[in-house]
């Protein structure tokens, strides 16, 4: 079966198309997700709304249009031939010429604002497909989905009642548990869980301290300092594999991962320089280079080389039997169990998570005594409801060490409890 899409010569002009600028629309038919439109494009041009926010109506003369270069239009036309080839080949459908074409954000879920109202956030979202031909685009459904339906504020006293409980977002006592007691016009009184005195930042201290006791140095000077060649030390860290009795044998340490993004924790890192590693992990290396010096110096004397066979480092008499050695010696330092993580990932070690656990249990049994404290005049955006806290609160970003409490109403973890990243 194949379908075609009626009137498509019409809903493809750009004309038409413009008219969809900064609309919420439902793109990727026949399966269809929201999205809000804020470009159009025909051969020639660009379309944006020109000094407006992305709401309102269609208004031509708010309009701006941007020359394409040859390149642009070259590439345009790629585009839409592929959108209009991908429809006929890959879904039966056939839509016609494609002269426009529709570029939105994507709906990435609800928003509540600091008013009570919850609003529709669109943004661009990684992997989903950000450029639609104009004549698939469907501006409404008959049902919407209810799960983003975007709400009006409620008043004050229905979204707070007197009894209710929330967390405070004030400067003061941020993030405390508190109660409405009373309401006075668009604010109300509350009382507050207080702490006397400033609670210890026990975790970033300890996380300084850590980071100030494990150095990392650069793999070109632990080279300098190991006295080997950059590559030979890159072979060493890595996965480093020797054909023996014919089995594929990974006799490296196994400290970085180039190809999967992955690091050792508390011994290699990436930044933009390149590699960096421990002292643990200069030690380690160390270590194998004391331990089995003639296949350290096979390395040195192919450095380059991408197949190698332990007869390259040993007598063929003994090379079988030393692979075993050098295997089982690897198992003792236990370079396979080492905790792997991914590049950009900021994780403590063992250790230092021990030490932040006995700060952790040192600052509750010296914990000041808990109290109550009325605050007059709290506005609404001071309060927080654990219901909402994905929604206003879900783009915050953490550094490790940093203390924070658990507001949500669902999950694993007690409402209220206390922590540290």
């Amino acid at each position: 079966m194949v379908v075609t899409l009626m009137d498509s010569e019409t809903t493809t002009n750009v004309e038409n198309a413009k008219r969809k600028l900064g609309k919420a629309v439902h793109v990727g038919y026949p399966f269809l997700q929201e999205a809000l439109v804020v470009r159009v494009s025909d051969e020639l041009f660009d379309y944006v709304l020109d000094g407006q926010t992305l709401s309102g109506e269609y208004n031509p003369s708010n309009v701006r249009a941007i020359e394409h270069g040859p390149q642009e239009i070259s590439q345009w036309k790629r585009k839409a031939d592929r959108i209009e080839s991908v429809y006929s080949k890959r879904l039966g459908m056939v839509v016609g010429p494609v002269e426009s074409l529709i570029h939105v954000d994507m709906l990435a879920g609800l928003k509540k604002r600091d008013d009570g109202a919850t609003v529709k956030e669109y943004a661009q979202i990684v992997g989903m497909e950000p450029d639609y031909a104009a004549q698939t685009i469907v501006d409404s459904v008959i049902s919407p989905d209810q799960r983003f339906l975007e709400r009006a504020a409620l008043p004050i006293e229905e979204e707070f009642p007197e009894g209710s409980r929330a967390f405070f977002l004030g400067e003061f006592n941020y993030g405390r548990p508190l109660e409405v007691i009373k309401h006075t016009g668009e604010k109300v009184e509350i009382w507050i869980s207080t702490v006397k005195g400033r609670e210890p930042d026990f975790g970033r201290e300890v996380v300084a301290a850590a980071e100030r006791s494990i150095p990392y140095t650069p793999s070109f000077a632990v080279a300098r300092q190991l006295n080997l060649n950059p590559l030979v030390l890159s072979k060493l860290t890595s996965a480093f594999s020797v054909q023996s009795s014919g089995l594929r044998l990974n006799l490296g340490l196994n400290l970085k991962f180039e190809a999967k993004k992955l690091k050792v924790l508390g011994y290699s890192r990436k930044r933009e320089s390149g590699w960096e590693y421990s002292q643990k992990a200069i030690d380690l290396i160390a270590a194998y280079m004391t331990r089995f010096p003639e296949f350290i110096a096979g390395i040195i004397r192919n450095p380059k080389g991408d197949v190698y066979n332990d007869t390259d480092f040993y007598a063929e008499n003994i090379a079988k039997e030393k692979m075993k050695e050098i295997g089982q010696w690897l198992k003792s330092v236990e370079t396979k169990s080492f905790e792997k993580v991914p590049l950009d990932a900021e994780q403590l070690d063992s250790d230092t998570v021990m030490a932040i656990e006995r700060a952790a249990d040192q600052a509750v049994a010296n914990c000041p005594p808990i109290e109550a404290k009325k605050i007059n005049g709290v506005p609404r955006n001071a309060l927080l409801k654990p219901s909402d806290a994905e929604q206003r609160i879900g783009i915050q970003h953490f550094s490790l060490g940093d203390r924070v409490v658990y507001v949500q109403d669902s999950g694993r973890v007690p409402i209220a409890t206390r922590g540290t990243v």
